[in-house]
């Protein structure tokens, strides 16, 4: 599953050179390869490996979450400003 997803970030990483002014495609690859992370870090962690895979694992889960979001803004023309990215990272990792 991780590296289907990783796959998936990696070609919208690649889309968004061939097109830099969609924003939402290097947002959606960021985001799926911070996924593809959290899903590998995650199993490891599982199978009882080491506890900082654990906490890494959740903040890329957060980054997923947040650029996701921004992703979307980006296609409705929305600005998403870094600040109010961060906020709501911590947002997402608070609750």
């Amino acid at each position: 599953m991780g590296i289907v997803v990783g796959i998936l970030g990696v070609a919208f990483a690649l889309v968004c050179v061939g097109d830099r002014l969609n924003n939402a495609d290097l947002l959606w690859g960021v985001g799926h390869i911070c996924l593809s992370v959290a899903v590998f870090l995650g199993y490891r962690y599982r199978q009882g490996l080491e506890a900082w895979m654990d906490g890494v694992s959740l903040v890329a889960t957060a980054v997923f979450l947040v650029t996701l979001h921004a992703a979307n803004r980006a296609l409705a023309n929305q600005s998403s400003h870094v600040p109010s990215l961060a906020w709501q990272a911590g947002a997402v990792l608070s609750s």
